[in-house]
This record gives C-alpha cells, sequence and structure tokens, in this order.
C-alpha cells in the first residue's frame, strides 16, 4: 500500500533529484488526486452512458460538494479503497450489457473490489455487497468466485511477500486490521484511541455526504412508492 503512493515521490526524486520531503510529500499527495479524479470522472461518465445526460450534473454535483469524496488525496488505507470501489462501481455499471458469465468480464469488476478490501481497509467489503451480489444473480455463483479467489491470491501473495520482508516475520496487514479492530482483547483493542456510539456512523456520514446521505435514507421508501 505505501509503495503505490510512494512512486511518484520515488521517480522525482531520482529523475529530478528533488530531496526535500515536504515536496515529495506534496508530490504524492498530488499524484493520488489526479489518479483519484481520472477515476471519479470514468464514474461520471459511464453512469453518464449508462442511464442519460440527465443524470450527468446532478452526479458531478453529488461527488463535489461531498467532502468524503474529495479525500482521495489522502495517504490512508480507506481513501484507496475509495477510490478502488469507485473502480468497481464503474466496472460494474459501464459492463452491465457484455456478458457476465464470461470470467474476464467478471474478473474486471472483481478485481477493484478485492483489492480495495485487502490491499486497503478490510471494511470497504462492505461497501462491495451489493455489486457482489448483482454479480452471483447474473453470473451464478462459480465464475465470481474463480475470479475473487484468482485475485485474491494474487493481491495477498504480493502483500504477504512485501509485510514479511519489512517486519522480519510472516505477516498480513489486512488480518491484523480485522483482528484489532474485532477480536481485540481488553486493553489492546479499538478502545486504545477511543470508540464512538453507533449514532457516529450517521454523523459522519451526514458531514461527509450531506444530502447524499439523507437521499439514501429515503431510497427505500421512494421505491415503495
Amino acid at each position: 500500500f505505501i509503495w503505490m503512493y510512494l512512486g511518484p515521490a520515488v521517480g522525482t526524486y531520482r529523475l529530478l533529484g528533488i530531496n526535500d520531503r515536504i515536496t515529495l510529500y506534496l508530490i504524492m499527495r498530488v499524484s493520488a488526486a489526479l489518479v483519484g479524479s481520472l477515476i471519479e470522472t470514468c464514474f461520471v461518465v459511464v453512469l453518464t452512458a449508462r442511464f442519460g445526460t440527465s443524470i450527468r450534473m446532478p452526479l458531478l454535483l453529488f461527488v463535489a460538494l461531498s467532502p468524503g469524496a474529495q479525500t482521495t488525496s489522502s495517504f490512508l488505507p480507506s481513501s484507496f479503497a475509495m477510490i478502488c470501489m469507485y473502480a468497481a462501481g464503474a466496472a460494474w455499471i459501464g459492463l452491465d450489457g457484455l456478458n457476465k458469465r464470461e470470467l474476464d468480464v467478471v474478473t474486471v469488476v472483481v478485481w477493484p473490489a478485492v483489492t480495495a478490501a485487502l490491499l486497503g481497509w478490510p471494511f470497504a467489503a462492505l461497501v462491495a455487497v451489493p455489486i457482489g451480489l448483482d454479480v452471483l444473480r447474473r453470473s451464478g455463483v462459480l465464475i465470481p468466485l474463480i475470479a475473487a479467489t484468482q485475485v485474491s491470491m494474487v493481491v495477498v501473495a504480493i502483500m504477504m511477500a512485501v509485510d514479511t520482508a519489512y517486519y522480519g516475520s510472516a505477516t498480513f496487514s489486512s488480518w491484523n486490521i480485522v483482528a484489532y479492530n474485532i477480536f481485540g482483547a481488553e486493553g489492546r483493542g479499538p478502545e486504545l484511541y477511543g470508540v464512538e456510539p453507533w449514532s457516529f456512523f450517521f454523523k459522519n456520514l451526514a458531514l461527509n455526504f450531506n444530502i447524499v446521505f439523507v437521499l439514501a435514507l429515503t431510497l427505500p421508501i421512494l421505491l415503495l412508492l
């Protein structure tokens, strides 16, 4: 995860000889913002092509006015996972007209979602549940299972090789995050840094996604009308 973000900074240092840490850090952040903006743009273009130009402006406004969508430049696993989920959503919708029973088509959808959960933030897997259910409905169980297994094996192998080299012992960082936050013993879990009540999620979503969050809450009601 860190090396993906450090790539532009290392390249700048080696090609241009710039070694100022603040400058390299800003280059890393700007590079992440550019990649995130590109993927967000692809997401908007795909949705416009799929559902018509009438949604283009509302969608752009939703993305532009939601603080949570502007964190793609942050040097955080959750921000990386968000970029990946934008890509997964774009692939899921953009490939809607193709044969979802083809392994390569399913893999294009599964790859960014699995990468978000394994290489980024494990809890991002919850965001991929709707995509996963639709893929299972359209493609059956076997093809998505093969695709997810292949992608997971590649990502996990790379992660464990890098983590083990740096930590000096066999390490799987994603499992460490889950174990710490969910299975941590008393005094060794997330309470070390403070925990929030369940209402925190509503406050956080309202802060970061404002009107989009409100509309999401009313969607079940609107669907029943």
